[in-house]
């Protein structure tokens, strides 16, 4: 495993909490252990088949909102990859980011998908409400509108609470 994107931000993290030995062997059970394989790898393939069963769970588990990405034509990837290869760091303030990754440490990966799905879940009636926008307006992307959404949809997951209920 060489450096890949996000691994800065996970790595930076557990510095933030522990010594240095420490933060380096809880990353190498986070890369190794709990991430699937080949995630932070040159062909990065474990994060294209996590994003490829993200879709898959997100049409069984919110087909609303999968409706709303196809409709759009969004990739859901173009976001959701941060999401994952980050787990959330980026994504979610702080303190919301570091419960998710207490109940990632404790479970494994599984949690990744939980809170991607719930997390779309919560915001399925703004996604919902860009689609309508767009239709209502002349000119205007649902693409944009959409894939907007999305960018912002963390900003405001402030109650871990609901998250890990939903």
């Amino acid at each position: 495993v060489g450096y890949c994107q996000s691994m800065n931000f996970i790595a930076g993290m557990l510095l933030i909490f522990m010594r240095e030995e420490d933060a380096f062997w809880m990353l190498l059970i986070t890369v190794e252990d709990l991430l699937p394989v080949d995630y932070y790898t040159k062909s990065m393939i474990g994060t294209h088949v996590d994003q490829h069963v993200f879709l898959e769970l997100i049409a069984a588990k919110a087909p609303v909102v999968s409706d709303v990405l196809e409709e759009s034509g969004v990739q859901l990837s173009l976001i959701s990859l941060q999401w994952f290869l980050c787990v959330f760091l980026n994504t979610l303030p702080l303190e919301t980011a570091l419960r998710i990754w207490d109940v990632f440490f404790f479970k494994g990966d599984e949690v990744i998908f939980r809170a991607g799905v719930a997390l779309l879940k919560l915001h399925e009636p703004s996604l919902v409400a860009s689609i309508e926008q767009s239709k209502g307006e002349d000119g205007c992307d649902a693409f944009g509108e959409v894939f907007n959404s999305l960018k912002e949809i963390g900003e405001n997951a402030v109650d871990a609470d609901e998250l890990l209920q939903v």
